[in-house]
């Protein structure tokens, strides 16, 4: 038999006979389930603090919430990000290239 499960977590599996009368030996069991790779739509960011004003030359904080297709979130080994950032509007004098960042889950 298989099982597919969308929630990662630990699983208890019971199988038992027609009409629920007894339980097949080796029961019931406990499987590990982990996410499935990182779905970056499902992905949040947000940034630290009640502002999204930081002054030049200080740290900006933010939050990257790795999530698979089902929902489940990632704590590490689930994917690498790439963190850009640039002005909204660039005068001719004043152009630089984008700064960029890699951040590892």
């Amino acid at each position: 038999g298989s099982f597919t499960s969308f929630f990662k977590g630990e699983m208890i599996i019971s199988v038992v006979t027609k009409h629920n009368r007894y339980l097949v030996a080796g029961c019931p069991f406990l499987v590990l389930v982990s996410p499935a790779e990182v779905y970056m739509p499902a992905c949040e960011l947000s940034v630290e603090g009640s502002e999204e004003r930081v002054t030049a030359g200080h740290d900006c904080s933010f939050r990257i919430e790795a999530k698979d297709l089902y929902g489940n979130f990632h704590h590490s080994g689930g994917a690498e990000f790439t963190v850009r950032m640039s002005r909204l509007r660039t005068p001719k004098e004043d152009a630089k290239p984008l700064e960029k960042w890699r951040v590892k889950l």
